[in-house]
């Protein structure tokens, strides 16, 4: 079964490619011969390129990093992996599973400790050109767990949902209503985000009961399609790894 960080893909618009798609624009002056359309598996069509002169204009060059077995392109200037490019529907899809906001707790005598946090910042070089899709979901998993994410949309971009539950019973798998898991979605035109999550456990005796299935807190943005919540996530999550 794949791990929840193997899910977690976001699609990033290409708002200029679906109109070069659209009208076919016979003024548009292809590369020369000599330029590869393809990085490992994945195949980089134009106006993308590997390499200058390969692509329409600097903003669409991909980094195909040939040390890798296989090969992999990411986003340029970026440690993003990209999955595919789809140029009839104007979308890329990219590997999100390093942009995942945190906060971890444990007990230690009456205290509640914060183990670690982790705040997700995702940038693109080319954000003005690639904005996020709409059908991507910002999400919070945990209980008494709050996501916040600001991102830009012509003016400052802010919003968040909260996901409580008191304990592991009232959660259901692939239910993202409130219990466990928060959604809201992400309006159109949106570059470019930060992500903070705030995971609010005390050391009374009900929270530490949700501590024992509930040890962390996440907040993320991804392809709505690409995930289905699963309890298991609340515990596991940060014990999951992502395969290169």
């Amino acid at each position: 079964m794949a791990s929840l960080l193997q899910k977690l893909l976001l699609i990033i618009q290409l708002l200029f490619v679906s109109l070069v798609v659209a009208t076919n624009n016979s003024s548009i002056i292809l590369p020369a011969g000599g330029c590869s359309d393809v990085c490992g598996s994945v195949h980089i069509p134009y106006p993308f390129g590997t390499k200058s002169g390969c692509s329409y204009d600097d903003s669409f060059l991909i980094t195909c990093n040939n040390s890798l077995n296989p090969p992999r392109p990411f986003l340029p200037q970026t440690h993003i992996p990209i999955i595919n490019i789809l140029l009839e529907s104007g979308e890329l899809r990219v590997d999100a599973a390093g942009f995942v906001s945190s906060e971890c707790s444990e007990k230690q005598g009456q205290q509640r400790i914060a183990k670690y946090n982790k705040t997700a910042s995702f940038k693109t070089s080319n954000s003005s050109t690639f904005p996020l899709s709409t059908r991507n979901k910002f999400t919070t998993l945990g209980c008494r767990t709050v996501g916040v994410i600001a991102g830009e949309k012509g003016k400052p971009y802010h919003t968040g949902c909260v996901a409580l539950c008191e304990k592991a019973e009232d959660l259901n798998n692939m239910s993202c209503s409130g219990r466990g898991c928060c959604q809201m979605n992400i309006p159109r035109r949106v570059i470019d985000y930060n992500i903070v999550v705030a995971h609010f456990v005390t050391v009374e005796v009900e929270d530490k009961l949700i501590l024992e299935f509930d040890p962390c807190g996440y907040a993320f943005v991804v392809e709505e399609a690409a995930y289905e919540f699963m309890v298991s996530d609340l515990k596991s999550m940060e014990r999951k790894t992502f395969p290169v």
